[in-house]
């Protein structure tokens, strides 16, 4: 199998004052546990694997104690991560339960503030969740409606939904136990199990020292279970022909014969929205079930003799009486006002097994516990890239001057409210480009004034003598939940002043998170600045693209002088299937010194058409127009298809163009 596998891993801290040990034994095995992972072969490359930390104690109170959550966001720099967890104290909390629902909100939550790679990425999203203690709104003199952090909760309002939420989103949970938390509280190890049920476990520790050994465990289960789900799929493709494999015969897999991606997803469909897949067989015997489909899947892998890396311990809770009774109460509930009728467990939730706890991997027969996190893994590669939700995608849109005023009435600032058609639950990231000039000099900035969910404000603003006629931008809208997109601007000002003008600026830019493999970059020009006195040539271009970032040019020629210039960029993973971009100029249907008002050619997506017909965002990245007559260019796109567009830079009047070039960028919508 290749070794291609992506890992985002968060870890969600309980940094109350119990935790301190804890905390400092993370910390001094960060590097060992990411070495033992990249040791496993199992990942595209070593920053395929990225770690973040959420740490969180309780909601403001009287004893509130610097912050309620404080997140480190994912990336694959360590040495970053293990700084944070240096200067992470425990203090805090006292009053029992602490502000999990706000912590698992935060770490979820449309904003993304821990960048998490999305799902059409196919990336292991593993939360490992360290605490002693429950959340907010459960235990016996606690307050229940509402509970204690429901200001802040946001989607964790209803905290019973946490297994829930985290199987629709395709997380992983796992939860690790510290201390004597089943003997503390009634409620806890309960609401624990039932949130990782199916998607993770609850692993419970006696000692801090033994922290390390049971992350490196669980991050190397699950990329097994990939390798297992991926070797599975492709010994029984025979099924979707009607065949069974040789190691599989008729007590293993029902007559009806249904395929193993069919089974995969009727596991998961509980989770979903309905749709047709999970409903394409039965067997002869009666409808398939996700329980069903669990005991097949495992009975098929049995049969193949499947083994995993599989954690294990000699210490694990047990639920007899009272602790058996409180688990039936908590597995019924449906919000937290259920939780009631518990029994108290004085003694604590019993552990099974005896002597000092030990962690260790080791390699048993896949269990149907680990059947049903490998179909939930089959959901994350392969069912989430497919939704047909809107919500979260990139849109183009464009803006130009004449919607608020003819040209012949030009203004230094021409303020438009450009309104976005595709929701959005925060406000989205906004990239700008210019597409329309008419102004007797190149001096045009455009910039973003305000962003809601809905609606953007711009201005395209001239200055000193120049005379803007009319004037156009692109706009490009970002979710900030595509977290595999990264962007950003530069300005020849950030190099140098206007005051002295270089021929060439080149910045190296370095990217936030480091890409497994070289990305697509794309630039394009935001504004620019070269005066009357010289022809107006600027171009910009990026150059030397690796994994860690690329060099970015905004550069002149001949006897003119750039006095500023401004460039976006814009980076993706190159394998993205639903994303194509490129450049077009006038030097590809003609020589410079021709030049002609009208230009245009028909070009094919580099990479191969999109599944449908796809939004189109281009600004121009290259001028080269004759001085002494208005600078005139207009860029649109026509005939856009799924394969390709055909693109157009025109001029009209007097002016005289050399050459004038773009970058576009298509998506599918």
């Amino acid at each position: 199998m290749a070794n291609d596998q992506l890992l985002d891993l968060v870890f969600v801290l309980d940094a109350t004052g119990s935790m301190g040990p804890w905390i400092r034994s993370a910390e001094n095995s960060i590097n060992n546990i990411v070495k033992q992972i990249h040791d496993s072969n199992k990942l595209a490359s070593p920053s395929a694997l990225r770690v973040g930390v959420l740490a969180y104690r309780d909601v403001e109170s009287e004893s509130f104690v610097e912050f309620t959550t404080k997140p480190f966001p994912l990336t694959s720099n360590i040495d970053e991560v293990h700084k944070f967890l240096k200067h992470l104290g425990a203090t805090g909390g006292g009053d029992g339960p602490e502000a999990v629902a706000t912590a698992l909100d935060v770490t979820l939550n449309d904003a993304n503030v821990m960048g998490w790679l999305p799902s059409s990425k196919g990336a292991h999203r593993i939360i490992v969740h360290v605490t002693d203690a429950p959340p907010h709104g459960l235990e016996d003199g606690d307050p229940k409606n509402p509970t204690k952090d429901a200001k802040t909760a946001g989607m964790f309002k209803n905290i019973i939904r946490t297994n829930e939420i985290m199987k629709k989103n395709s997380f992983t949970y796992f939860v690790v136990s510290c201390g004597e938390m089943g003997k503390i509280y009634k409620w806890a190890v309960p609401f624990y199990r039932r949130a990782t049920s199916g998607n993770g476990y609850m692993l419970p520790l006696v000692r801090a020292d033994l922290l390390p050994n049971a992350i490196t465990a669980l991050a190397l289960e699950s990329l097994a279970l990939d390798t297992a789900l991926e070797e599975m799929r492709e010994e029984l493709k025979k099924l979707s022909g009607g065949e069974k494999p040789s190691f599989a015969n008729d007590e293993t897999i029902p007559k009806d014969r249904p395929t193993f991606d069919a089974l995969l997803h009727t596991v998961v469909a509980p989770a979903m929205t309905e749709g047709p897949e999970h409903r394409k067989f039965t067997t002869t015997e009666a409808p398939m079930t996700a329980e069903k489909a669990i005991k097949i899947i495992h009975k098929i892998c049995e049969a193949k003799g499947m083994k995993v890396p599989t954690l294990k311990t000699n210490i694990s809770y047990n639920f007899t009486g009272n602790a058996l009774h409180n688990w039936n109460i908590m597995e019924r509930a449906k919000t937290h006002e259920d939780i009631i009728g518990g029994l108290p467990t004085p003694e604590g939730i019993p552990f099974t097994g005896s002597g000092e706890q030990a962690v260790e991997i080791v390699y048993e027969p896949i269990s149907e516990a680990q059947v049903e996190r490998m179909a939930y893994r089959y959901k994350a590669k392969y069912i989430d890239p497919q939704s047909n939700n809107p919500a979260g995608k990139m849109e183009a849109a464009t803006f130009n001057t004449m919607e608020v005023r003819p040209w012949q009435n030009p203004q230094a600032h021409n303020v438009g409210a450009i309104h976005l058609k595709l929701p959005n639950s925060s406000p989205p990231n906004i990239l700008l480009g210019v597409n329309w000039l008419d102004m007797n000099t190149l001096r045009i900035k455009s910039h973003v004034l305000e962003v809601t969910n809905n609606r953007v404000k711009v201005d395209l603003e001239s200055w000193a003598d120049t005379v803007q006629y009319s004037a156009g931008v692109s706009l490009l809208s970002i979710p900030k939940s595509d977290t595999d997109i990264q962007f950003g601007r530069f300005n020849t000002m950030d190099d140098h002043a206007w005051t002295q003008p270089k021929k060439s600026t080149t910045r190296r830019i370095t990217f936030a998170r480091a890409y497994s493999t070289p990305p697509k970059v794309v630039v394009w020009l935001e504004s620019g600045d070269t005066g009357a006195a010289q022809n107006c040539r600027i171009i910009t271009k990026a150059e030397d693209i690796t994994t860690s970032g690329f060099t970015l040019h905004i550069d002149t020629w001949a006897d003119t002088n750039i006095w500023s210039g401004g460039a976006s960029w814009f980076a993706y993973s190159a394998n993205r299937k639903d994303i194509r971009s490129g450049t077009f100029s006038t030097n590809d249907i003609r020589v410079w010194n021709s030049p002609r008002l009208e230009n245009s050619a028909k070009i094919n997506f580099s990479g191969g058409p999109l599944s449908k017909t796809p939004q189109v965002f281009t600004a121009l990245n290259m001028l080269d127009i004759q001085r002494g007559r208005n600078i005139r260019v207009k860029l649109r796109v026509t005939d856009v298809s799924s394969g390709g567009l055909t693109w157009h830079l025109d001029s009209w009047a007097d002016t005289i163009q050399y050459a004038a070039g773009a970058s576009y960028i298509t998506f599918d919508h």
